[in-house]
């Protein structure tokens, strides 16, 4: 699946491997997908935040989602150490992703998958999605994203 994609977003897919991997979480979502995104591109970084903002975001979804079933953490989320699960599989989700991104590239006519076509591709995602809710939660409106990643990318086709 990978050899459509182009170096940025292999590098990307990497971060957000590394990102799991650094958080102690079970496997790779798309809020990971996310934050990799951001890590290796400024440009979707001015769109959607920062690594460190994204993170933090997440973290404080993370305690919220917690304290919702009872369980108080403080100021840092539990996690287990990082290498207690060397492997992380992707979440279905983030496959889906994935395979979305795939479609957004040839439905614009590109060879190569940038990161840019995975960052619509997650803008595609429902409400409940990790992802998405991030967004929300760092007051960003994934539509206005997914205009904007368009509008971008077919400028440079």
């Amino acid at each position: 699946m990978f050899e459509r994609f182009a170096k940025t977003a292999v590098r990307a897919v990497r971060a957000a491997v590394s990102t799991a991997h650094h958080r102690g979480d079970p496997g790779i979502g798309t809020e990971h997908l996310l934050i990799g995104l951001v890590a290796h591109d400024r440009e979707l970084a001015e769109l959607v935040g920062s690594p460190a903002e994204l993170t933090t975001a997440l973290d404080r979804l993370d305690r919220a989602a917690l304290a919702e079933v009872g369980i108080d953490v403080g100021v840092d989320p539990i996690r287990p150490p990082a290498e207690a699960r060397p492997h992380r599989p992707f979440t279905s989700g983030a496959k889906q992703v994935l395979e979305a991104a795939l479609e957004e590239g040839v439905a614009l006519g590109h060879r190569h998958l940038a990161p840019g076509h995975l960052l619509l591709a997650l803008t595609r995602r429902g409400p409940n999605d990790s992802a998405i809710r991030l967004l929300d939660a760092t007051g960003v409106d994934p539509d206005a994203v997914r205009s904007e990643l368009l509008r971008r990318l077919r400028r440079s086709a």
